[in-house]
């Protein structure tokens, strides 16, 4: 009896090769450690991305079946079948699903008569080694077919063989849903995905030399995620040597050579030039060195999501740990200690700072740079995408003389840049803003920003009670920590000052808690407080990839009365312009409780979470998941995005 096997399709420099992978009732790992039975040379495929198992169950006769599943080892990308995200799943004879960028069919002959030759290509009956297959190419166009999102042909994007009218008729016969089935055909009973194969001409042996069309080399691979996400963001490439290297004291430490000049840059400069560069094109907002055993991987946080972006030597990662410190004004001497720093680099049109940290680690230092690009930051509240009535309530209270509006979340959730969004509304020329910061992440013109500097004594209490001499209108506070400081920002707040800080809590109803909790009295709390903004960083899907699907029961009610007339929502697939995230770009979801003489009334009594949720029960109030649906109906995030970053309530 014959044995299933995968159809594997991917990309090399000879064009898209299918082959095919026997399973002889072993199990097949997938991934790009050489560890895996069959290891990918795909940057979008995790180390271990998927098993195929193989699971017995009876027949109808009673007799036992070898059958294969497909499982998902906890990738950062997922694994797609049949276009949707899988934990496990039962393969059947015409399943497409997809690693990273490699497409895979699965195939079981006793479910399907033996097709004819097809006349012009034909799939290569040579079973590819368990070792390596090439990675599917990476570019604006021809993405692999599968993660792609609608109701297009997942093999749209694989050249066909034959005239027009029978590619055409060969994608409809696949059918849209990504499964040819059994008995599919065309008219003359071929296979119609037997045209889709294409045979090497080059006679490579392609199971045992591996086909990398990646280049291993740390600065080419570089230069590659560069040229596949510039597209995205709608920017011009930026020249490697157009960007300069500003010292922490200042002065230019590598100057940029100009357009098109190679100058006689080093390979560690090159390296850290491009980094940066492909921080300012995925959007990222952290940059993190690790040291391994046996080398060392640098990781990119887009979006929120840790992206590994390259490999690199022993000698290079330590190489260009130490370009960074020298610029970073670091004692490269030491490397067993917590070390801190900063630096700026300037491109054309824009200038981006960095907070440098190296900590110990067991194979060494572990260097993060955090990335502060004013680029890619909202600038005033319009840019913020509130709702109408939340952005006028906070206009509206930005021009007040006094009160405190509080904006509360964990770390990493955009609160400093909503205060820098409301303070850029305030008319600067004709009122005396100071602010206080833990550390200064964005300068703004004609507001005095102080650094906290708790070895000189200079903590946020005593530096807020020095401010109070300096005859302030509004005071930016970066974070109310304890009782003193809240103590006198409330009374700030309450003698003519227009206050803004943070605190951390998990919703406006938490932070009113939290202030209680730091043993603020509860009419100071009614008093002063004006306004409470809770907020999180939601994932957007990709346009290029996201997939549409019909809303579950379950769905339905999470989504509540504003789901009727909604007949689709939408999951992430993956592509090469999201990096194979199956997301693009991030936006903040609000929650704004406003202290009315309700809630004031129930502050200064024992407030309880019932009694607070029934003062605000008449107002406009709405949750944080609330707020979040309202993206998922309008198809830019998708239901468990929003249920990962607000929570179950």
């Amino acid at each position: 009896m014959a044995q299933p096997y995968l159809e594997i399709y991917f990309q090399t420099s000879s064009g898209r090769v299918g082959k095919k992978l026997p399973l002889v009732g072993k199990s097949i790992t997938l991934g790009r450690h050489q560890d895996n039975v069959l290891a990918l040379n795909d940057d979008l495929a995790s180390r271990f991305h998927a098993v195929v198992e193989p699971h017995h169950k009876s027949s109808a006769t009673g007799s036992a079946k070898t059958s294969y599943r497909l499982r998902d080892l906890g990738s950062r990308n997922g694994t797609l079948c049949n276009r949707e995200k899988i934990e496990q799943v039962d393969l059947k004879h015409g399943d497409v699903f997809s690693v990273g960028a490699v497409v895979f069919r699965y195939i079981d002959p006793s479910m399907v008569a033996k097709p004819k030759p097809a006349p012009s290509a034909s799939l290569d009956d040579t079973a590819i080694a368990p070792q390596s297959v090439g990675r599917a190419h990476h570019g604006t166009s021809g993405d692999c077919g599968a993660s792609g999102g609608g109701d297009d042909d997942p093999y749209a994007a694989i050249p066909l063989e034959g005239d027009d009218d029978e590619d055409d008729a060969s994608r409809g016969a696949s059918g849209g849903n990504g499964r040819s089935g059994a008995g599919r055909g065309n008219d003359d009973g071929e296979d119609p995905f037997a045209a889709v194969l294409i045979e090497d001409e080059g006679g490579n042996d392609y199971g045992l030399s591996g086909l990398d069309d990646q280049p291993t080399d740390p600065i080419e691979r570089l230069r590659e995620l560069i040229a596949t996400t510039h597209a995205t963001n709608r920017t011009p490439v930026i020249e490697e040597n157009a960007l300069s290297l500003i010292s922490a004291r200042g002065t230019t430490v590598h100057e940029a050579t100009g357009r098109g000049e190679k100058g006689d840059s080093s390979e560690t400069l090159r390296l850290i030039r491009l980094l940066l560069i492909a921080c300012i094109h995925t959007r990222a907002t952290d940059l993190h060195l690790e040291p391994k055993s046996s080398q060392y991987i640098i990781r990119l946080r887009v979006d929120g999501s840790m992206i590994e972006a390259v490999e690199l030597t022993r000698e290079q990662g330590v190489q260009l740990a130490s370009l960074v410190k020298v610029v970073a004004d670091i004692d490269i001497s030491q490397k067993s200690v917590i070390q801190e720093g900063h630096f700026t680099s300037a491109v054309p049109g824009r200038r981006i700072d960095y907070r440098v940290s190296f900590t110990p680690a067991m194979h060494g230092q572990k260097m993060v740079l955090r990335v502060l690009d004013l680029a890619n930051a909202p600038q005033h509240t319009s840019d913020l995408d509130l709702p109408d009535w939340m952005n006028a309530t906070l206009r509206r209270v930005s021009k007040q003389d006094a009160g405190m509006v509080l904006v509360c979340g964990p770390t990493g959730s955009g609160k400093t840049t909503t205060l820098y969004a409301l303070l850029r509304d305030i008319d600067v020329n004709v009122r005396n803003v100071i602010t206080i910061e833990d550390p200064v992440e964005y300068h703004i013109e004609n507001v005095t920003q102080i650094p906290i500097d708790e070895k000189q004594g200079n903590t946020f209490h005593t530096l807020l009670r020095s401010c109070l001499r300096q005859d302030p209108d509004v005071i930016l506070l970066d974070e109310i920590r304890d009782q003193e400081t809240a103590q006198t920002a409330m009374q700030a707040a309450m003698t003519g000052h227009l206050v803004l800080s943070t605190t951390h809590a998990k919703d406006t109803l938490g932070a009113v808690f939290r202030l209680l909790d730091l043993g603020v009295e509860p009419y100071l709390v009614a008093s002063a407080l004006n306004i409470v903004i809770a907020q999180r960083l939601i994932r957007l899907l990709c346009p290029h990839c996201k997939v549409s699907k019909v809303p579950t029961p379950g769905q339905t009610m999470k989504l509540g009365q504003s789901v009727e007339g909604v007949s689709k929502i939408y999951v992430p697939g993956s592509c090469s312009r999201c990096l194979g995230t199956g997301f693009l770009g991030r936006r903040a979801v609000f929650e704004l409780l406003q202290a009315t003489d309700d809630l004031r009334d129930v502050i200064i009594k024992q407030p309880t979470l019932q009694t607070m949720r029934e003062a605000v029960k008449m107002t406009m109030f709405r949750s944080l998941q609330q707020s979040g649906y309202r993206h998922v109906l309008d198809g830019t995030t998708s239901i468990d995005e929003i249920e990962r970053v607000t929570g179950m309530e």
